[in-house]
């Protein structure tokens, strides 16, 4: 009897370890369906949120929302976005080509 807890001991020391240095994370790694929003904006810093959107214009996240609002109506010429599970994204490389296009163009919005 003796014997079983001292291995059960050393098991359970190893065991904590493990945990304690994520060498036993993917056991413990909640299941269900992955962010893939959360995992794509994190992989791919191209992807910009509504809000980092609004930081990298520099305009507030109102004026934001009314250029998209506009979008609808100006014949594709508008602020490039789209939509992800009704989440609004943004490519910071489609923004920058726009702000240059509207500069260019002495576009106001």
């Amino acid at each position: 009897m003796m014997n079983i807890n001292k291995w059960l001991v050393v098991a359970v020391v190893f065991l904590s370890l493990g945990v304690f240095f994520n060498g036993a994370g993917n056991y413990f790694q909640p299941s269900g369906e992955v962010n893939n929003n959360a995992v794509q904006m994190e992989t791919n810093p191209d992807i910009l949120t509504f809000d980092e959107a609004a930081v990298y214009l520099r305009i507030d996240e109102q004026d934001l929302l009314k250029l998209i609002e506009s979008s609808q109506y100006s014949d594709g010429q508008g602020i490039p976005y789209y939509k992800i599970d009704g989440t609004i994204m943004f490519s910071k490389t489609a923004l920058t080509e726009w702000t240059i296009k509207i500069a260019m163009n002495r576009m106001e919005y």
